[in-house]
């Protein structure tokens, strides 16, 4: 499993399922197979996990370490 806190902090319900809606479109573009599980981290951030298996590539886990700095992919 692994935990992604991205950047963003939603200030509406709305824009939390804007940028979930982001997310997961980018996720999916990186092939993952697996569902995001969006949550809250403790400081208010958008956070989500995701089941990766054991050994995720490295290509992926890089990939997802900077997933909000591409805003419009």
């Amino acid at each position: 499993m692994l935990d992604v806190i991205t950047r963003y902090q939603p200030r509406t319900d709305v824009e939390r399922w804007q940028l979930q809606d982001r997310l997961g479109l980018r996720i999916r573009q990186l092939g993952c197979q697996a569902p995001p599980r969006f949550f809250e981290a403790a400081d208010g951030r958008l956070a989500f996990r995701l089941r990766l298996g054991w050994r995720p590539p490295e290509q992926v886990v890089a990939a997802l370490g900077d997933i909000d700095e591409h805003p419009d992919t």
